[in-house]
């Protein structure tokens, strides 16, 4: 008999030959196995993915993520950074519209050009101090 997880079976020895999403085949024991925390899988015949830039929480059945990580937003379940070039540690939040989020602090060693909304980095004599390179 099929497995529950399996989305198809060999008709003779019962085992998996492909999975339902959320689950990855292990070709070695022909069974679906459940995609651990912050991995997903379409289903079939494939392995689980790690999540992209997700904060440890993403649909194991799509790889949409739920939450993103620190300086990044969430636009249509794909994480994106809130400074053009992804350097950007916090975002300004405020607006209620996610898609314009901008950068408010930048990761370390780089300050925010508030005319392109990238998070430059500091030339190597300079650290960051409070939002300039000095």
């Amino acid at each position: 008999m099929c497995d529950s997880v399996c989305a198809t079976c060999d008709k003779v020895s019962g085992k998996c030959l492909t999975c339902i999403p959320g689950y990855g085949y292990n070709t070695t024991s022909q069974e679906c196995l459940l995609c651990e925390e912050n991995h997903y899988s379409f289903g079939g015949n494939g392995e689980c993915n790690q999540c992209p830039v997700c904060d440890n929480a993403c649909d194991r059945t799509t790889g949409a993520c739920t939450t993103c990580i620190s300086g990044y937003n969430s636009v249509n379940e794909t994480c994106i950074s809130c400074s053009e070039n992804g350097n950007c540690f916090t975002c300004n939040t405020t607006n209620t519209i996610q898609e314009e989020w901008t950068c408010k602090q930048c990761n370390p060693n780089h300050y925010l050009d508030k005319t392109t909304n990238k998070c430059m980095k500091c030339s190597k004599e300079y650290e960051n101090k409070e939002g300039k390179c000095e």
